[in-house]
């Protein structure tokens, strides 16, 4: 039933979803042709639109001003609409809180969610659960690095760039229970009264000047890692700190994955057949690809974050040049060109060379930092809001992880006699910290913890201190390993699914 209150409209639904990203359209999906009515509400409409894009503008103040907005998508899909379709599960380590990383440890563990992860690939359309590079490189016929796995692991991701706007859309459409709105932008979620923990509905805004409320039984917030806390902080008006701030905590731990193109390894000899790692290939309708990484017992002995690593094949010409460029000292140059391929070699490379060289790409960990944070700018955006504020920052470990998984790496390269490596970074090199960038993953700002004075939201992603408000997407994650978010944001998503759906049962709807 739709009805007028206070001069706008309410739209009365039993659950109202916040954001048709992945996440969003997940949990929509999960409901789909069931007796629950549910709404889904996307700021964007079907393309990127200017007027609307310019709502996502945000106060960066942080590292690399301006790196991070432009990853945010204001349109039906989310960021979809953008991904490369790089998936793989989180590893077990990353679920466990580790004494060397302050505010580590997920409330649940890996294999609490691994089932999630597995009901994800049909979501994802990534096939089989099967993340082994050695089973998956004997269906291609590939080879992988003959290193001690216990040093150097290989691991593997799939690839499948689903877009869940014209993928999902449709299906959406057709049930009838479910109500998608466009270019419908939240901007308040208002509680029964001050004293309730319940929510009431919320306030949404249009472009077109339009005002209305939604009133649900639930409420999930699913807009992104800046956005999700962002309106968490601008509903304000009955707890002045925000909803789910009791702690201080909404919009901390902003983290990213760092990604910094350093090093190379070399090997012994001219041309290894290694072209697992170089380039996603075609395994049935989807892409894999090698890569190398720490394994855990490496990452507890270097007490480090996690780290991973994409391999660019290149000439060691050009990367003896490169190194040059950067000032590299010539006994650096020459350590680099002499033993594994021999000088005569490298003087003859030129650019169009066979690969001799393999650029370490580093994608590694961010480790969560209280002082990495999204907060409220005193800027507006044309609806009178504040728009977020970000303050990312890195710290001393992120770059520590890098510079002492090369030296593993070298270690292991030399000692397993495949060639040479060459570390660019020092441990007091701050060239890391300055130049490594995100690429997009945007992640921790509404953190999970069962206890409130640690987390925004519990185990099962609920607003702590509200009795019916949830959140979902990478913004729960109170660590992110070294994985890209998205095959974890889907499996999380559908165990919020089932965790709601446990509600609707005991009120008799499901």
């Amino acid at each position: 039933m739709d009805h007028s209150e206070g001069g706008r409209s309410t739209l009365e639904f039993d659950l109202c979803i916040i954001g048709a990203g992945p996440a969003g359209i997940t949990i929509a999906r999960e409901f789909a042709n069931a007796n629950v009515r549910v709404c889904l509400l996307d700021a964007g409409g079907l393309t990127i639109e200017r007027e609307v894009k310019d709502l996502s503008r945000a106060e960066d103040v942080g590292r690399l001003p301006g790196s991070e907005d432009r990853h945010r998508v204001r349109a039906f899909g989310g960021s979809s609409n953008h991904w490369g379709g790089h998936c793989a599960p989180l590893e077990p380590d990353d679920f466990e809180k580790l004494d060397w990383i302050h505010h580590s440890g997920w409330p649940h563990g890996f294999d609490e969610l691994r089932p999630f992860h597995v009901r994800a690939h049909d979501v994802l359309g990534l096939g089989e659960f099967d993340y082994d590079p050695e089973s998956v490189g004997a269906k291609l016929g590939y080879k992988t690095f003959p290193f001690d796995p216990t040093k150097i692991k290989s691991t593997v991701s799939r690839y499948n760039r689903v877009r869940f706007a014209p993928t999902y859309g449709d299906e959406l459409n057709n049930a009838p229970n479910i109500k998608v709105i466009l270019h419908a932008d939240v901007s308040d979620i208002q509680l029964e009264e001050a004293a309730s923990d319940k929510v009431a509905h919320v306030l949404v805004k249009t472009i077109a000047g339009n005002e209305f409320h939604v009133a649900a039984k639930c409420f999930v917030v699913s807009s992104g890692a800046m956005e999700n806390a962002r309106i968490l902080l601008m509903s304000n008006q009955q707890r002045p700190a925000g909803l789910g701030n009791h702690s201080d905590l909404v919009g901390r731990f902003y983290q990213e994955h760092l990604w910094h193109s350093s090093g190379c390894i070399v090997p012994r000899t001219e041309r290894p057949d290694l072209k697992f790692y170089f380039n996603e290939w075609p395994l049935g309708d989807i892409g894999v690809r090698a890569h190398i990484a720490m394994p855990a017992n490496m990452v507890r002995e270097l007490r480090i974050p996690k780290y991973r690593s994409e391999i660019s094949a290149v000439s060691v010409a050009f990367r003896t040049a490169e190194a040059i460029q950067l000032g590299v000292t010539m006994s650096d140059v020459v350590a680099l060109i002499s033993d594994p391929v021999g000088l005569g070699t490298v003087l003859a490379c030129r650019s169009e060379s066979i690969p001799t060289a393999y650029l370490l790409m580093n994608h590694v960990e961010q480790i969560p930092n209280p002082d990495s944070r999204v907060t409220l700018s005193n800027q507006k955006d044309a609806f009178g809001r504040p728009q977020p504020r970000l303050n990312w920052q890195l710290s001393r470990l992120d770059h520590e992880g890098v510079v002492r998984s090369q030296r593993a790496i070298a270690q292991e390269v030399g000692r397993s006699g495949f060639g040479r490596v060459r570390i660019e970074l020092g441990e007091d090199d701050d060239t890391f910290l300055q130049r490594a960038f995100g690429v997009g993953h945007q992640m921790g700002t509404t953190r999970m913890d069962n206890d409130p004075a640690l987390g925004v939201t519990d185990g099962n992603a609920k607003v702590h201190h509200t009795d019916n408000l949830y959140v979902a997407g990478s913004s729960l994650f109170p660590r992110c390993g070294w994985p890209n978010p998205t095959l974890t944001i889907v499996a999380t998503s559908i165990r919020l699914a089932d965790h709601l759906k446990t509600q609707f049962r005991a009120d008799g709807l499901l």
